[in-house]
């Protein structure tokens, strides 16, 4: 289903990230806050994507074109918190 309210995703909350593949397709819609099968997308291009966990247990799949400096941005972040 689709959803139009805003997600967020407290930093202090996750548990893994890990840089992966969006999907196994090579053309994908662009899609936000999609929820289906028990994970979160957000899709605008590329092929690359985040995978978030929180402690709850909500997986969090967002794709993005630049992978690496999405993790070193989370990653700085979560620094900062602690």
């Amino acid at each position: 289903t689709f959803g139009n309210r805003s997600v967020k995703i407290p930093l202090d909350s996750i548990v893994t990230i890990e840089e992966t593949n969006y999907s196994k397709y090579y053309i994908n819609n662009p899609v936000f806050n999609l929820h289906h099968s028990g994970v979160i997308k957000f899709y605008t291009g590329g092929k690359e994507a985040i995978r978030i966990t929180d402690r709850d247990g909500l997986v969090y799949l967002i794709g993005t074109h630049k992978p690496k400096e999405f993790l070193s941005v989370v990653y700085h972040q979560k620094e900062i918190l602690s």
